[in-house]
């Protein structure tokens, strides 16, 4: 029933919503409030288990053959485990994911992505390959210059510096500022720098970004042809 399902969403945003609310410091600071919020969280967590109840009365055993099904009752099943955790509590959150079952257009989505993972699996394992081709030629272009106090850091003394610094490049954050450094003693360091950079953050980076946009093309090619098979309308426009 859509007006089942509308309700369930509807919940599921307040929830997320309560959950926002209740980090802001006046509300932490207020234990009468504070608790009013676990209330409501409460709740919702019994509407959520009732809503789970119906799907596995109405389902039966064809519940457990529908992978988002299942997902939403082991969300709902780790809350009330987590419940009185403190440790844990911050999880609650993921709560929100179940948005992703609930609507469709986010369900297909992600499916389209799981169709993919193939592809994406190659890209970061050519990404790992890279990492650490240039990890390895890194660390021994500019290794001890930290020792040396010719950097700031050592960015480049063992593999898994030169590792942690690299994925930094990747991220192009502050990278530049790295290699000012390492300019300062290797005048010609510009050269790796760049050509990590170009590889990792506008090839394959971009290669990653072509399979997901082919992923949503095909969704809609596949949506398009359900909407023309016999049985449907389509309306022109205007």
């Amino acid at each position: 029933d859509p007006r089942v399902q509308n309700a369930v969403l509807l919940m599921i945003a307040t929830n997320a919503v309560t959950m926002g609310v209740v980090t802001f410091p006046v509300v932490m600071s207020d234990p009468d409030i504070l608790r009013k919020f676990e209330t409501v969280d409460k709740l919702c967590l019994v509407l959520f288990t009732i809503e789970s109840s119906m799907q596995l009365i109405y389902h039966g055993i064809n519940l457990f053959r529908d992978g988002f099904l299942v997902f939403d009752m082991l969300i709902v099943a780790m809350s009330w485990t987590l419940v009185n955790v403190n440790a844990f509590r911050a999880f609650r959150i993921f709560r929100v994911v179940r948005l992703i079952t609930k609507i469709d257009t986010l369900k297909n989505l992600v499916m389209a992505l799981f169709n993919v993972f193939p592809k994406i699996r190659a890209i970061f394992m050519l990404l790992l390959l890279i990492f650490y081709i240039f990890s390895v030629m890194f660390t021994q272009l500019f290794k001890k210059m930290y020792e040396e106090d010719l950097v700031e850091g050592p960015y480049f003394d063992t593999v898994f510096y030169s590792l942690f610094t690299l994925f930094q490049m990747l991220t192009l954050d502050e990278w530049a500022g790295i290699l000012l450094q390492i300019q300062r003693t290797y005048p010609w360091a510009w050269l790796p720098f760049v050509l990590f950079i170009f590889i990792t953050s506008f090839v394959v980076v971009n290669l990653i970004i072509a399979v997901i946009c082919d992923a949503v093309r095909d969704l809609g090619t596949e949506v398009k042809t359900n909407l023309q098979a016999p049985g449907y309308a389509i309306l022109p426009p205007g």
